[in-house]
């Protein structure tokens, strides 16, 4: 350690007479304050005036003596070496050699030691252990302290405040205050409760986290692993720091000082009327809890609250048995991924035998349903049901979708309906507690509604987002919406549109009836489309546009209002022509053979926007 130190500092150190007994006392200054001992400043500074042919060597360790016999606060160190080699110089100094922070145990005996690097490119550290007579590499398994442990045993003895900081630099600019603290080895993150048994008979401890996410989350581990003991902790926010900074920042900017930080000691904390938590906590707990999963991609969340909503007899009832056989079997669902899981049916409109021929018309095995999908005994059943018992029974059964058809058989919302109450307020606050119970649970609940006033035909989304339509609560409350309708240009009712709205939810999908069940209506016919000019032309914009297909760029193109391009795309969607990308618009198949394309096998690209396509 010590040659490494005097091969960096033989190349900036001015040592000539005149200076030299002045530059020892700054090197010894600068040393002591770094976290070297008074063995390792004599042996520097030694070796340094040897180095140079100083024949004064005894004259120089006692410049050393004189700096080690002083209070610390009275010592200069950093201010001195900047005056004698310059800021620049004392700047790559201290870039090079590390500070040093020496943990021991109570009677002061070294154990171990960090020694920080604060480089250019960073920070880094490195550690030693004391084997009684040098220092090793490693720490060797060497006791778990906590920082300042004599004088921390010292103040919990007074009866003092301790302050509990990220980092030994915070320690020692809180010690300038007069004030005692103590920190944890190796930062945010490593704090374990041996630690808090060493603090065990404090009377107050305050925890002064820094400010970023880490160091949050730090002071909360500290502060649950404090109170396990009994210790009165808790944590106090320091004003004006910024992003990453930490409270010795504040002190070296002089903007708190002992009155502040004593005067948050003192005063009494207020707990909260309300549960309130910072906005990043409630977003880690929300992302821990659904971790982003969903049942079905972008469709139905794992959990929460989805909406199906159609008028009567326009095929809830199939889609339900196509979602639900999908879930079964964890196959994808209109392309999407879909979660495996099983199932709770809640019907009094279908009967045991139409669901159970349903799910095996769309591939779910029967050994598959008789596992995973249950029922109620409508024998037993003679009320309106309460969702908190679903819900619960939906967890005994470890059942992780529940569809109830229809979604008024909740006793909290049939109630309602009985007393002709149905109105926003009303039902908004009937709804919210199901949802939260559902997301807690991890249980998502799949309501079937029937829309009186809906629309038969969904031309856009806002149809459907007005499907279900006897109150806006519904929308406002759901996780995601799935309706189902005509789409715009049916001629008959063999084909639905099935649209999906909500938190990061879209689908917009036509499905076709083959006589048994629905399929997804992607096949072009053999015969080519007939199609006006006026959407030929919006095909051919998406051709030409490739990815920059989107509404505004479509509209310059053929310089019309973006209004008439909307309408012309959500129809061109609902003929399955194109289909929405993340950059904007692209055709199908079917939109190519509209156009007169169809695909080849060959690598030559013979079209100028599709690679692979030829004129027929």
């Amino acid at each position: 350690m010590v040659t490494e130190i005097v091969k960096v500092l033989i190349q900036y150190m001015p040592y000539c007479k005149g200076n030299r007994h002045q530059t020892c006392f700054a090197l010894a200054g600068w040393l002591r304050k770094k976290g070297y001992t008074k063995e390792e400043v004599e042996e520097t500074v030694k070796a340094l005036a040897l180095h140079f042919n100083d024949e004064d060597v005894a004259d120089r360790l006692l410049a050393v003596e004189s700096t080690f016999s002083q209070d610390l606060e009275n010592v200069s160190g950093w201010s001195s070496l900047v005056e004698i080699i310059g800021k620049e110089a004392a700047h790559d100094i201290e870039t090079r050699i590390p500070t040093i922070y020496t943990y021991t145990n109570v009677d002061g005996t070294p154990l171990f030691r960090i020694l920080r690097y604060d480089r250019p490119e960073g920070k880094t550290f490195q550690t030693e252990h004391f084997d009684g007579k040098t220092w090793q590499k490693g720490l060797n398994g060497t006791a778990k302290v906590l920082y300042n442990l004599p004088r921390l045993k010292e103040a919990i003895t007074g009866g003092e405040t301790i302050f509990v900081v990220e980092g030994e630099k915070c320690v020692h600019a809180l010690e300038k205050l007069g004030l005692t603290a103590t920190t944890n080895p190796f930062g945010a993150g490593s704090w374990i409760d041996e630690y808090a048994e060493q603090l065990k008979d404090a009377k107050n401890v305050i925890i002064l986290p820094d400010n970023d996410e880490a160091g949050h989350k730090h002071a909360q581990k500290v502060e649950e692993s404090l109170k396990k003991y009994g210790i009165n902790a808790r944590i106090v926010g320091i004003p004006n720091l910024g992003e990453g900074e930490d409270v010795a920042d504040l002190i070296a900017r002089e903007e708190i000082d002992r009155e502040w930080l004593l005067k948050s000691i003192n005063t009494p904390v207020q707990p909260l009327i309300l549960p309130v938590i910072p906005l990043v906590e409630a977003l880690e707990k929300e992302l821990t809890k659904n971790n982003g999963n969903w049942r079905i991609e972008k469709l139905l969340p794992e959990s929460g609250l989805t909406l199906l909503a159609a008028r009567p007899k326009l095929g809830k009832t199939e889609v339900l048995l196509k979602i639900g056989a999908s879930i079964l079997m964890g196959e994808n669902c209109f392309g999407r991924r879909t979660q495996q899981g099983r199932i709770l049916w809640i019907t009094s409109e279908d009967s045991s035998k139409r669901i159970y021929e349903g799910l095996t018309l769309y591939q779910a095995p029967h050994e598959v349903i008789a596992r995973n999908v249950f029922t109620l005994d409508q024998s037993q059943v003679s009320s309106l049901l309460d969702a908190d018992k679903i819900i619960e029974t939906a967890k005994q059964l470890k059942v992780q979708t529940v569809i109830i058809e229809p979604l008024a058989a909740l006793k909290e919302i049939g109630n309602l309906g009985m007393k002709n109450r149905l109105n926003y307020e009303t039902l908004y606050s009937a709804m919210l507690p199901i949802l939260r119970k559902a997301k807690n649970a991890g249980v998502l609940i799949v309501g079937v509604w029937h829309s009186v006033k809906g629309k038969a035909y969904l031309k856009d989304v806002a149809d459907a987002v007005d499907a279900p339509l006897g109150s806006t609560a519904y929308t406002a409350i759901a996780d995601s919406i799935v309706a189902i309708g005509l789409p715009p240009n049916a001629t008959g009712w063999t084909e639905r549109r099935v649209m999906a709205v909500g938190r990061d939810v879209t689908l917009d999908i036509t499905l076709r009836w083959d006589g048994t069940h629905y399929v997804e209506a992607f096949t072009a016919p053999n015969e080519i489309m007939l199609i006006t000019p006026e959407r030929k032309a919006v095909l051919n914009a998406i051709l030409e546009l490739h990815e920059k297909a989107t509404p505004t760029n479509i509209a310059q193109y053929l310089n019309k209002s973006s209004t008439a391009v909307r309408v012309a795309l959500s129809r061109l969607h609902a003929d399955a022509l194109v289909a929405r990308s993340e950059k904007g618009y692209v055709l199908t198949e079917l939109g190519y053979t509209a156009l007169g394309y169809r695909e080849t096998s060959e690598t030559t690209v013979t079209s100028p926007s599709k690679p692979g396509v030829e004129r027929f």
